[in-house]
C-alpha cells in the first residue's frame, strides 16, 4: 500500500526538479533536497522510538511520507494552482506514445544487467553469484560519477540539438569520454583494493571480474550519446531493437559459455553484449544523422574507436599486474608525470572546449 502511495506522489516532485534540471536551476532542488535528506531520517527515528509495536512499518511509513508523499502533494497543489488543469490529454497522449514503445526498452536493460547474477546462481550457486555481485556493485561505482555528470550534459545536449549546434556536442562528448576513462583506469588499476575495502578478502575472486564488467559499463554509457540523438528525433525503435538484440547476445553467450570457463565468462559475455549494444546504436545514429540531420556527422568513429580500444587495453592489461602494487603504483607515478609534463598543452585543449 505504501509503495503504491509512493508510485502516485513519486512524479511531480521528480518532474520539478527535472524541469530545474533543463533551465540549469541548481540551487532550489539542491536546497529543497537537502531538507528533505535532513528530515527523512530524523523524522523516521523520531516515530520508531515512539513506537510501541510494529516499528518496521512505522519506519517504512515516516519514510515514504516525508520523503515522497509529502513533497509529492505540495507539487499537486502548486501545479493546479498554476495551470488550472487536472488532465492534458495531448500531453498524456504524446506521453504514453512515446514512452510505451520504450517499456521493451528498459525491461531488455534489465534483462541485460542482471541475467548475469540469476544464470550464475542457476549454474553455480549462490557462493559465485554473490562474489559476481561484489564484482558489478565495484564496477557500477563508475556509474556515480556517469550520472553527475549526465544531470548536466544531457539537458545542454538537447539544447545544442535545438540550435543545431553539433560542434559543441561532440567537443564535450570527447572530454566526458575523455575524462570518464581516466576515472575508469584507476577504478580498475586498483580493483584488489577496492573489493578488500567493499567485501574483504573472502571475496577476492571478484577482482578478475572488474576491468571486463567496468569496461561493460563504460561501453553502457557511451551508447547513450548515440541514443540520445536518436530520442531526440524520437527514433524510438532503433533504441528497441538494440538493447533487445543485445540482451539475447548476452544470454545466449552466457549459456554458452558459464558451464565451459565459469562464473568469469559472464564477465566477457557482458562486455561482449555491450560493444555490440554500443556498435548498433551507432549504426543508427548515422542512419538518424542521414534522416534528419542532413548527413552531418557528430561523433566521429575513429575516435570513438580510439577511446574504445584504450579502455579494453587497460581492462585486460591491468588484470597481469594485480598481484604487483608497488608496479601499478609506479604506472600512476609514470601517467602523473607525463600529465605534469604536458600540463600547458592540455590547458590549451581545454581552453578550446568553451562553447
Amino acid at each position: 500500500i505504501v509503495m503504491f502511495f509512493s508510485f502516485i506522489f513519486v512524479e511531480p516532485f521528480h518532474l520539478w526538479i527535472i524541469y530545474k534540471r533543463y533551465q540549469f536551476d541548481y540551487c532550489r532542488p539542491v536546497v529543497v533536497l537537502c531538507v528533505i535528506s535532513i528530515l527523512t531520517p530524523l523524522i523516521s527515528v523520531i516515530s520508531v522510538l515512539n513506537a510501541n509495536e510494529n516499528q518496521g512499518v512505522v519506519r517504512i511509513v515516516s519514510y515514504a511520507l516525508v520523503n515522497v508523499v509529502v513533497p509529492g502533494a505540495i507539487f499537486y497543489i502548486i501545479n493546479y494552482f498554476k495551470s488550472h488543469t487536472f488532465l492534458d490529454v495531448g500531453l498524456w497522449k504524446y506521453a504514453l506514445s512515446f514512452n510505451i514503445p520504450l517499456l521493451a526498452h528498459y525491461l531488455s536493460e534489465s534483462l541485460l544487467n542482471q541475467t548475469d547474477r540469476i544464470m550464475i546462481n542457476n549454474y553455480y550457486g549462490t557462493s559465485e553469484a554473490g562474489i559476481y555481485n561484489v564484482a558489478y556493485s565495484a564496477a557500477a561505482l563508475f556509474m556515480i560519477f556517469s550520472s553527475a555528470l549526465n544531470t548536466a550534459f544531457v539537458p545542454w545536449t538537447y539544447q545544442k540539438l535545438k540550435e543545431r549546434n553539433y560542434k559543441a556536442v561532440e567537443k564535450i562528448g570527447y572530454t566526458v569520454l575523455g575524462f570518464l576513462t581516466i576515472i575508469l583506469s584507476i577504478m580498475i588499476m586498483f580493483a584488489p583494493e577496492i573489493v578488500h575495502i567493499l567485501a574483504g578478502s573472502k571475496y577476492i575472486g571478484a577482482v578478475y571480474l572488474i576491468p571486463t564488467l567496468s569496461a561493460s559499463v563504460f561501453f553502457g554509457y557511451m551508447y547513450q550519446l548515440f541514443s540520445r540523438i536518436e530520442l531526440y528525433y524520437e527514433k524510438k525503435s532503433y533504441t528497441v531493437i538494440s538493447t533487445g538484440m543485445a540482451a539475447l547476445l548476452n544470454i545466449v553467450l552466457n549459456s554458452w559459455w558459464l558451464p565451459k570457463f565459469g562464473y568469469v565468462a559472464a564477465g566477457y559475455s557482458t562486455l561482449i553484449a555491450h560493444i555490440f549494444f554500443c556498435v548498433m546504436h551507432y549504426f543508427f545514429y548515422r542512419k538518424v544523422n542521414r534522416e534528419c540531420m542532413g548527413g552531418v556527422k557528430v561523433y566521429d568513429f575513429k575516435k570513438m574507436f580510439l577511446i574504445s580500444m584504450v579502455v579494453i587495453g587497460i581492462a585486460f592489461m591491468m588484470t597481469l599486474l594485480y598481484n604487483n602494487l608497488m608496479l601499478r603504483l609506479g604506472l600512476v607515478v609514470c601517467v602523473t608525470i607525463i600529465i605534469f609534463l604536458m600540463r600547458n598543452r592540455i590547458l590549451r585543449i581545454i581552453k578550446n572546449l568553451k562553447v
